[in-house]
């Protein structure tokens, strides 16, 4: 059996000279024969051999007797053991998780903290095979057939290739006693119910079950591969640089709300089974859940374009040339805020999402700097001597019109609409009004009355930065 599971971790490259690996270590026949087993491979690979049991105070004393029995197997073993205590129950009421997923969570991450290179975990053959009819029972794609992956990321899996049986053979040939979970007996769980009913049944039919599952999820797993790697380069070969949505320059804003988008031709040429795998990976990099339906929607959604919402705040859209997807998280709006025009020369405001405003007080011969120079700068001027009364700083409202400098009164609306400022955007871009109205919107500059001239004596300058931003010198 060693030899075995040797070839098989060398198969799948799981071990490296030198290797740090901590195996997870439950008091049962599993994980007991995995700690024999990666104790017999230390020489070979020259590891650093620690273990970590994780107590999920679940069982009362019968846990707690499977936290003393791993203390006493790893200090006779002379293995170090680490001892992470969860409380499973509070943490699945928290987040609204089964016993089962919550565990398992918990467990993962304390191997992870426990660990400071690779994980052993005991999974074997009768697992993979209990995995596999878990998913085709649920309804599954290709995934859910490719059974549990020998190594994934830091965790590997030496014990893949053999079954429990030969696990506890292993045992009793050694002399070693280990732990029985009691609810593994049960049949409240599907997964024992398989176990138990199920599969001695189908190992009536083929008594290499196990094993013969074992090769088909190989088998898949080198299928999908060469899918997952067909549908990068997909993706890649489709990707288009985003399109800019906005006419006007917003400073420190996106001027596009794509995360990304993709030759919508170019991904209808492919065949549907690498379409959906492409979503699939989209999904993943992004965080995305999903599940085979949503990728079927994504697909019909490409087929005839449209919008379909992802997730809050996400969405992919289709037109005739592209797909693109969106992320859409709309902007704080500005507190409402007074402005001191005799205050200090320069006066900065911070705003939402890390930017600054700067007002900058002009006069005399600085006023003079101004004229005859770019217009850019003459939009972001304004004649303090044609403003009324009071001056305020705040985001839109329903209804704000603006008659920018050569121009006739229009809506807000009107405008940000013609320049193609998303609507997720608008609340948070700054607006200055006096009682009469709007002085200035950004991105758009002053409105007429307010705004500079040679005549001006007196005058703002208004510049938006972002918070990373600083002055040469």
């Amino acid at each position: 059996m060693i030899d075995r599971i040797i070839s098989f971790v060398e198969q799948h490259r799981m071990l490296q000279q030198g290797d740090c690996v901590t195996v997870g270590l439950s008091g049962g026949a599993d994980s007991v024969a995995l700690l024999y087993v990666m104790r017999e491979l230390t020489p070979r690979y020259c590891l650093t051999l620690t273990a970590c049991h994780v107590n999920h105070q679940l069982r009362g004393e019968e846990g707690d007797g499977d936290e003393g029995f791993c203390r006493i197997l790893c200090e006779r073993l002379e293995i170090p053991l680490s001892v992470r205590r969860i409380d499973v129950r509070h943490y699945c009421k928290a987040n609204k998780l089964s016993i089962e997923e919550g565990a398992r969570e918990l467990r993962y991450r304390a191997l992870r903290e426990a660990s400071a290179d690779k994980i052993a975990t005991a999974h074997h053959a009768d697992d993979n095979a209990e995995t596999v009819l878990l998913n085709l029972l649920r309804g599954t794609a290709l995934d859910g057939l490719c059974g549990i992956a020998p190594v994934r990321g830091q965790i590997i899996r030496p014990l893949l290739g053999v079954t429990r049986a030969e696990l506890e053979n292993y045992l009793n040939g050694i002399g070693q006693d280990y732990r029985t979970d009691r609810t593994n007996l049960e049949d409240a769980q599907l997964r024992n119910r398989l176990r138990h009913h199920v599969i001695p049944l189908l190992r009536k039919e083929n008594p290499d079950f196990s094993q013969g599952i074992l090769r088909m999820t190989e088998g898949l797993r080198g299928d999908r591969g060469l899918l997952e790697r067909s549908a990068r380069e997909l993706l890649e070969r489709a990707a288009l640089p985003p399109r800019r949505r906005s006419s006007v320059r917003l400073t420190g804003l996106p001027d596009s709300a794509q995360a990304a988008s993709w030759d919508r031709q170019t991904l209808l040429a492919q065949p549907r089974p690498l379409r959906l795998r492409a979503f699939k990976l989209v999904c993943g990099e992004f965080g995305l859940d999903f599940d085979q339906e949503r990728l079927l929607r994504l697909d019909r959604c490409l087929a005839a374009t449209g919008t379909l919402q992802l997730a809050p705040y996400w969405r992919m859209a289709v037109d005739f040339s592209r797909a693109a997807l969106l992320r859409e998280v709309p902007l704080e709006p500005i507190p409402p805020l007074s402005i001191d025009l005799d205050g200090p020369q320069l006066q900065e405001i911070a705003l939402p999402c890390g930017r600054i405003l700067r007002i900058h007080q002009i006069t005399g011969r600085e006023i003079k700097l101004f004229v005859n120079k770019s217009g850019f700068q003459f939009e972001n001027l304004l004649d303090c001597d044609r403003m009324y009364k009071i001056i305020r700083l705040r985001s839109r409202q329903e209804g704000d019109v603006i008659r920018l400098a050569g121009r006739r009164t229009q809506s807000l609306k009107k405008l940000m609409n013609a320049a193609a400022i998303p609507p997720f955007l608008r609340q948070g871009l700054v607006l200055l009004e006096d009682e009469q109205g709007l002085l200035w919107a950004e991105g758009f500059g002053a409105g007429e009355r307010a705004a500079f001239s040679e005549k001006t004596r007196r005058a703002i300058f208004l510049e938006i930065r972002e918070e990373t931003q600083h002055d040469a010198g």
